[in-house]
């Protein structure tokens, strides 16, 4: 099946086999994608339900090749081989114990594929009553989401896309107040700044904001400077620490924000950076969060009476 999906270079590299379970190592230089496994499965089970008959033979080595059969991945044969057959369509050598038909697989289900080595991938997978319980746990498991979106089974697909465009609908809605939000914020973080050297320097501490409001607030005050200024805006939620500094141009060539930042969210156990005029950190110390901004402006006042 795999020589179908994947062309006759896909050649066994090992394989590990148990009642109900399988694994099987195949050499491809990438991944199946979803169609090629629905394919091989598909042409797997396709054998299965035709429950063609298994058989072996003892033959001459030379007489085995003639015949077509396929040598596993390097291993060394005696003069005489085993040859199992199933069918018309596979010939190998093999010395392991095998099924009298095809149909005793019963179902066969593929639960993972995975790279576990340049060039070579691994197929995990399940047959007989596994499978058909695997494949009864997703089925419920559909019917389960369908049933908690109000849609009938195959409306599921059409009933998530409705809620993902909920869902960016919300975002949209979300990031439009924000902006609002932060106009209204800005002006009032503004009166709060004072000067260093001629430049407005304003630093607050924000409640309960994400590390993307940070971005959209800070954007903002900045917008209301005319001169030279510096905006550090810090938030903390759950133990986690998010800053956020925004610098206007022409201060930028004085002052840094990603190397300020850098030095900053150090001590609180975090780290980040960025670009002269804009830059983000994080951190998950929150109680150091004061001593963050005194050496904050520290910095920036060394910055700003340097240039």
């Amino acid at each position: 099946a795999l020589h179908k999906v994947l062309g006759p270079e896909s050649v066994q590299a090992g394989s590990y086999v148990e009642a109900d379970r399988l694994r099987f190592d195949f050499a491809a230089a990438k991944g199946l994608h979803e169609d090629q496994r629905f394919q091989l499965e598909a042409a797997v089970n396709a054998r299965v339900r035709l429950a063609d008959e298994v058989s072996t033979k003892e033959m001459a080595i030379a007489q085995a090749k003639a015949a077509g059969a396929i040598a596993m991945f390097g291993e060394k044969y005696g003069d005489q081989v085993r040859v199992v057959s199933i069918g018309d369509y596979s010939r190998e050598l093999c010395g392991g114990t095998h099924l009298r038909h095809t149909g005793f697989v019963g179902t066969f289900k593929i639960v993972s594929e995975s790279s576990i080595a340049a060039g070579t991938r691994r197929i995990e997978a399940l047959v007989g009553d596994a499978a058909s319980h695997e494949q009864q746990a997703e089925s419920r498991l559909l019917v389960e989401a369908a049933r908690k979106l109000g849609r009938p089974g195959r409306e599921l697909l059409p009933a998530i896309d409705d809620l993902l465009e909920q869902l960016k609908a919300g975002e949209r809605k979300r990031s439009a107040m924000q902006a609002e939000l932060a106009v209204v914020q800005a002006e009032r973080l503004k009166a709060t700044g004072r000067a260093i050297n001629g430049a407005a320097y304003i630093a607050a501490r924000i409640e309960r904001l994400d590390r993307e409001g940070l971005k959209v607030l800070a954007d903002a005050v900045r917008g209301t400077l005319s001169g030279e200024g510096v905006v550090l805006l810090v938030s903390s939620e759950n133990d986690q620490v998010a800053w956020v500094m925004a610098v206007t141009p022409q201060t930028s060539k004085k002052v840094h924000a990603g190397q300020v930042l850098k030095t900053v969210s150090l001590i609180t156990e975090g780290s980040g950076g960025g670009r002269p005029d804009f830059a983000q950190a994080g951190g998950k110390n929150v109680s150091r969060i004061p001593e963050a901004l005194s050496r904050a402006e520290a910095l920036v006042r060394e910055a700003l009476e340097k240039a």
